[in-house]
């Protein structure tokens, strides 16, 4: 059975785990995102990683928090079959335009709903983070 975007824009909430591809700092490969918020015109992720070296490289290079990196460790009853890291420091955001077309292309997965727990220190390392736009931090005091 087919979705229309709009049944599943609606259903959409924050802690939402997709899969798609946007070519993140140069990479075309999908990752895991994060659903942070869900405006009317943007919606805001954080991307998902299993590769500790290459985000605590860019952690350390910038001389950040180490806070500003959430880590699930992969197990049973967790969404990912890695351990895997979020990167607090750069949110991506989504114009709702360009998300629907992605949807409609069949590009965008859901994968599961994150925990409450690791959703607060996502937003507890973007808080955090210096590199984080205060008009993104707004949204989360």
């Amino acid at each position: 059975m087919e979705v229309s975007f709009e049944t599943f824009y609606q259903v959409l909430k924050e802690k939402s785990i997709l899969y798609f591809s946007l070519n993140y700092q140069g990479n075309p490969d999908p990752h895991y995102y994060v659903l942070l918020d869900k405006g009317t015109e943007i919606l805001l992720f954080s991307v998902c990683t299993s590769k500790l070296d290459t985000i605590l490289n860019y952690v350390k290079r910038r001389n950040l928090d180490y806070d500003t990196i959430v880590f699930i460790q992969n197990e049973p009853d967790k969404p990912f079959s890695k351990n895997t890291y979020i990167n607090c420091n750069s949110p991506v955001s989504i114009p709702v335009e360009d998300f629907k077309k992605m949807f409609n292309e069949g590009k965008i997965k859901y994968k599961d709903q994150l925990d409450d727990e690791h959703f607060e220190l996502i937003i507890n390392g973007i808080l955090k983070s210096r590199l984080v736009e205060r008009k993104i931090k707004k949204l989360f005091l």
